[in-house]
């Protein structure tokens, strides 16, 4: 600005400004809510030049990144603050643009629109826009939804959307938590899959071979898939199918057959088809067909026929078949014996002629034996088959001395091979000991076992001594249980048996699985107080607790079985979720004065007594103080469970309460129990709409406690991958206590306790009543730590209206200090500033007008905040905010003159802006020095018009010291008055004639006397000053058209009189050529081309000296940038007229043809002898020196 004033000082203008240009007529933005828009324009010149520039923008929110420019062609950058604007919010302003080229003004409009993502169908701006994206294209959608845009657009569509996918974001797996979105939103439907088949079934051959099955889905969606099986043989293709392997909503999946890793026969698995909410299982069976040594296959059938021998004899002996069947299924197996080996072997043989002696064939059983011990010598070598031909031969003859001969050869075979149990068991039925002593005969039975012997024959052998006498049953070891066991599996243990058998289980100090299991059937068949004793017995011993010792305990609690421990071990045992259960009055007798147990099952039996009050009404009292101690010392503990509710709901509203009750209690009030039965979940978060942190707790076993302490929060699970789920995976959620009604009490007694605080609040604000109540409850609850941002600001907000509409402003005043006003909405951001202003918080409000803007604050409101800030400040410098809310207060009217006296010292704006407000400070009489100078520049520099310009000037004139400021000021009037004939009025050309007489400006020079030349009348002093300057032009020979008009006041130059001149006003930069012809009555002239002279500033002049009545034709052709136009075409011909003046020879040549066009040859003839005679006498009497 400085150097343009210099240059117009100087005398150096430009002739006419370019033309601004801008790249835009008006600047249409369509700004997101809650983000920045950012755009640019250009500006440039029409001639391309180099040039400066201001820029100004009427909106804090329309930011300019540079507010001064310097190029031909500048980009300016701008951005639009929507961040705390809100969608369908509109804004009009303008950026107003002051260059040396002149002022314009850029207008903007700005529509605020909803936040918007893009995609490939469009902007996505709705959730029904969305899921149409999602159907067509998956992977695209679940971009757009992981991106922040799509976030600020929920925010502004519904809060409620926003927090659901907060949470499910939370699990980092997008598709997951896409899907999980819109089932919740009910946009689509869950996806559900199924297989196309419920079974496989193979027959395996050499070579590994592939299946598929078919998976198909519901709908479109989301769909992660586990594949898996639990047999080797069966190898799926993929652990994991994901959403991209599904086709039209089927996908293939294949498996293979490995037959390397099946075993012969039958081969059977599962296929598990698997995804968070479902599993299908799908049975897989392989028959795997081999072609097996024929050896071994013999082998196998060998092993089963000896198996069929000693499993049929079992039977026969046990009475579970006739002898008949017995011997006739034998036969069959040796038959099949004989098939595979070619014969039978020499125990088959020995075993069948123990058939013939069992069928009562002795004879033909000694003919057969005979012949064997004839043919055949080897057996002797073989203790056990040389004991055998011994056995059957007593057998078939029926001797005394045989038998006995047989005892004693058996015996020492025996003696020296002990581990031969054949040859016992061969005693067993010759030694004629035995069936009289059976103590005997179990001790060789046992013996025999500790050496190995196991077979099922000796333990059926062993449980006929001990039912023939139970009192040989003396203790219960090994040997002992493996008998028992035996017997109680084949039904075969003796009543008497059985009851010796619990009589020694109950000195037992342990727990045997073996004897408790052989106890329970015992008990299953004889049903006997004794065996249940037995069985409590040994549970009690090995401390055995649960739902399978539950049963027996309850049994010997109603058979009043007085086991010690017995009554503790039933609660040990009982389900502690099922307090419906009805306890044992002689259970409850036996607590009430004997209770030692822990802390849980205690809470089961009180919980159990108090929910059956009525039944247990005559044993309630004995109960009443030890359960109203026990539950108030768990309170202390905070312990929290379904028993322990009960007990809380029934005594803590009984009891007194005390600051250190209410205490605890807000610790178990709010908690609820979570069941979900779905295997992958591992864990159940909750998220209070109040607070920013979440609470997530474990599953186990598909239960979880919770804290809910405010209505609606949102209960999310989640699985081992960290998805989380809201809507598709289902759970219970149980209420445990409900102690609603001690709450405010609590709160009287303990003060702020967040939870307590939080439920009050909620509920005061749903059921209001008591104003004051519910304020001072809010109150408390902003004092709050953690609390989420948005219910901080719906609770400061609701708290800074109540205590503005009831005056109370210091409590006002302390919540306006600490709202966070961008959490506003627009209309509440307003208004609460305006309290702020009213509540003189002015470098409060005046730091939230900076950001946010004062667009829509009452201009009253801000009137009073820019003069207080004024007023208590003594000479506040420039502060840009304040500067704008004054111009803005000022545009609207509602001004004082503390703030147009700042507006003097500092605003800048447009010119015609600044003169608005240079005019408001003169008539309240400011000190406008500094005002004006500002101004006066920026009008010089834009070369801005004003039709009271001279005013300002006038009144800067008067005290301004700027005196390069002034020079130029009037220079360029000077100018355009000289060469636009801009209206100039008198006092400026009087202060232009003054400053003249100090200091040469010929610019104001030839304004003043151009001025003077259009006066009818002139004074002395003016001819004067004419006469004087006039002849110095002359002498310069700067000779100017208007100089001519000087001489009907005044003598001028005498060749003035006889010249006709041509006055063209240009750029001086321009060449200006006159092509000109003249036309006389004798004929025609071709055109003169003839280059115009600069007589000063782009004034071209060309003087011509015409006759009366002698024509003149020219046009003119100004050269710009290489370009010619003719810009001016005129015919001249002067009047008689305009040829009168002063007897010069000029005049007197006119005359003479004047007379002559009128044919006056007497008259023509005298004037010229009187103009040849006056210019010989002339020339006779002046001489030059």
């Amino acid at each position: 600005m400085k150097q343009k004033i210099e240059q117009l000082a100087k005398g150096n203008f430009e002739y006419q400004l370019p033309e601004i240009l801008l790249s835009e007529e008006k600047l249409q933005i369509a700004a997101v809510a809650g983000d920045t828009y950012r755009g640019s324009f250009i500006v440039s010149n029409s001639q391309g030049s180099r040039m400066k520039g201001v820029l100004y923008s009427s909106s804090r929110l329309f930011v300019l990144s540079e507010d001064k420019f310097v190029g031909e062609e500048v980009t300016i950058h701008y951005s639009f603050n929507a961040e705390y604007m809100e969608p369908g919010e509109q804004l009009e302003g303008e950026v107003s643009i002051i260059t040396e080229c002149g002022e314009t003004v850029l207008p903007f409009e700005v529509q605020v629109e909803q936040p918007a993502c893009d995609s490939s169908i469009g902007k996505i701006r709705d959730m029904f826009q969305f899921t149409d994206l999602a159907k067509l294209n998956w992977t695209e959608a679940e971009q757009v939804f992981s991106s922040e845009t799509f976030a600020r657009m929920l925010r502004y569509h519904d809060v409620k959307l926003l927090k659901l996918y907060q949470h499910l974001m939370v699990g980092g797996n997008a598709g997951s938590a896409m899907e999980e979105f819109l089932v919740s939103i009910r946009k689509k439907s869950q996806v559900q899959i199924k297989v196309d088949k419920d079974k496989l079934e193979y027959t395996a051959g050499e070579y590994s071979f592939l299946d598929k099955i078919v998976i198909q889905r519901s709908t479109w969606g989301y769909t992660e898939l586990k594949i898996s099986t639990d047999c080797e043989f069966l190898q799926p293709r993929h652990e994991r199918v994901g959403s991209e392997a599904f086709f039209s909503n089927v996908c293939e999946e294949s498996f293979v057959i490995d037959p390397g890793k099946l075993h012969a026969g039958l081969n059977c698995g599962h296929l598990f088809v698997e995804s968070v909410h479902q599993r299908i299982v799908i049975p897989v069976a392989c028959y795997y067909r081999i072609k097996a040594d024929r050896k071994v296959v013999e082998a196998r059938r060998k092993k089963q026929y000896r198996r069929d021998l000693m499993k049929n004899y079992l039977r026969f002996r046990l009475n579970h078949i006739s002898l008949g069947k017995y011997t006739g299924e034998a036969e069959n197996a040796l038959l099949g014996l004989k098939n595979l080996e070619g014969g039978l072997s020499l125990a088959q043989r020995f075993y069948r002629i123990h058939l013939l002696i069992a069928q009562g064939q002795e004879q033909q059983a000694q003919d057969e034996l005979a012949r064997l011990q004839t043919t055949e010598n080897s057996y002797k070598a073989d203790p056990v088959l040389y004991g055998a031909s011994v056995y059957l031969a007593a057998l078939c003859q029926k001797q005394q001395e045989e038998s006995e001969r047989a005892v004693t050869v058996i015996r020492e075979l025996y003696k020296r091979y002990p581990e031969k149990w054949m040859l016992l068991w061969f005693l067993l039925y010759m030694d004629k000991s035995y069936p009289t002593d059976p103590e005997k005969k179990l001790a060789d039975i046992s013996a025999a076992f500790y050496q190995g012997a196991h077979s099922p024959v000796l333990y059926y052998e062993a449980v006929a001594a001990i039912n023939e006498k139970p009192e040989c049953l003396t203790a219960l070891r090994l040997f002992e249980l493996q008998v028992l066991c035996f017997a109680v599996r084949n039904r075969a243990l003796a009543k008497e048996t059985a009851m010796r058998m619990a009589y020694l289980a109950m000195q037992e100090r342990e727990c045997s699985r073996v004897l408790l299991m052989t106890l329970q059937e015992a008990y299953e068949q004889y049903r006997e107080k004794e065996i249940l004793a037995a069985i409590c017995h040994i549970l009690l011993a090995g401390k055995v607790h649960g739902p399978k010792s539950f049963s027996w305990y309850i049994l010997g609690i109603r058979e009043e079985l007085q086991e010690e421990g017995l009554p503790e071990a039933y609660l040990m045992s009982a389900p502690e979720d099922d307090i419906s259960i009805a306890l044992e009055h002689s259970l409850l007798n036996y607590f009430a004065y004997n209770c030692v147990i822990p802390d849980e099952k205690r809470s089961f039996l009180y919980a159990n007594i108090l929910s059956h009050k009525n039944a247990y009404a005559s044993v309630l009292p004995d109960y009443e103080q030890q359960i109203e101690d026990f539950t108030l010392a768990q309170l202390q503990k905070g312990v929290i469970s379904r028993n322990m509710a009960v007990l809380y709901d029934e005594v803590l509203p009984k009891v007194a309460l005390t600051s250190e009750i209410a205490g605890r209690i807000p610790e178990i009030g709010f908690y609820y129990e979570v069941e979900c039965d779905c295997p992958n979940i591992i864990a159940v978060c909750i998220a209070h709409k109040e607070l920013n942190a979440e609470v997530c707790v474990p599953l186990k076993d598909g239960h979880a406690y919770i804290e809910m302490f405010t209505e609606n929060a949102e209960v999310i699970l989640c699985d081992a991958e960290g998805n989380r789920y809201i809507s598709t995976v289902d759970y219970g959620l149980n209420k445990l206590t409900h102690l609603e009604s001690l709450f405010a009490r609590c709160d009287e007694l303990i003060g702020d306790n967040s939870k307590l605080l939080l439920n009050l609040a909620e509920k005061a604000q749903y059921h209001r009543g008591d104003d004051s109540g519910m304020v001072e409850i809010q109150s408390r609850v902003v004092r709050l730590q953690g609390l989420n941002k948005e219910y901080l600001r719906d609770y400061v907000k609701g708290l800074i209206f109540h205590y503005y509409n009831n005056y109370e402003s210091e409590s006002l005043e302390n919540y306006l200090l600490q709202v966070d006003l961008r959490m506003l909405a627009r209309v509440e951001r307003i208004r609460v500033i305006e309290y702020m202003i009213l509540s003189d918080l002015f470098n409060v409000a005046l730091k939230a007008l900076d950001e946010f803007g004062f667009e829509g604050v009452e201009v009253k409101r801000l009137a009073r905040l820019c003069n207080r800030l004024l007023t208590n400040a003594d000479g506040m410098e420039k502060v840009d905010v304040l500067l704008a809310i004054c111009a803005h207060v000022f545009e609207a009217g509602r001004y004082d003159e503390v703030i147009l006296r700042y507006l003097t010292d500092y605003f800048y704006g447009t010119t015609l802006q600044m003169f608005e407000v240079w005019k408001a400070a003169r008539t309240m009489e400011l000190d406008t020095m500094d005002l004006e100078e500002r101004l006066l520049g920026q009008m010089l520099f834009a070369e801005s018009y004003i039709s009271s310009a001279k005013v300002v000037f006038n009144n800067y004139y008067r005290s301004g010291t700027n005196k390069k400021l002034i020079r130029a000021f009037l220079s360029y009037y000077a100018y355009k008055y000289l060469m636009n004939d801009r209206l100039v009025e008198q006092d400026i050309l009087d202060v232009m004639r003054r400053e003249i007489a100090y200091e040469d400006n010929e610019v104001c020079l030839l304004a003043v006397m151009k001025w003077y030349s259009t006066l009818e009348q002139l004074t002395d002093s003016q001819v004067a000053f004419v006469d004087l300057h006039l002849n110095r032009f002359e002498q310069r020979g700067v000779i100017l058209p208007f100089f001519r008009e000087f001489k009907g006041s005044m003598r001028i130059p005498q060749n003035l009189y006889d010249k006709y001149y041509v006055e063209y006003r240009t750029d001086p930069k321009n060449r200006v050529t006159i092509h000109y012809t003249f036309e006389a009555a004798r004929g025609e002239n071709g055109f003169v081309k003839e280059e115009m002279t600069n007589v000063c500033y782009g004034i071209f002049v060309k003087e011509f000296v015409l006759f009366s009545n002698e024509s003149l034709q020219y046009y003119i052709v100004e050269e710009c940038d290489g370009e010619e136009n003719i810009t001016e075409s005129i015919q001249v011909r002067l009047s008689p007229e305009q040829t009168d003046g002063e007897d010069t020879k000029y005049y007197q040549l006119n005359e003479i043809i004047a007379a002559r066009d009128l044919q006056d040859e007497t008259t023509a003839l005298k004037l010229l002898d009187h103009y040849v005679r006056k210019d010989y006498a002339i020339a006779q009497l002046f001489k030059p020196l």
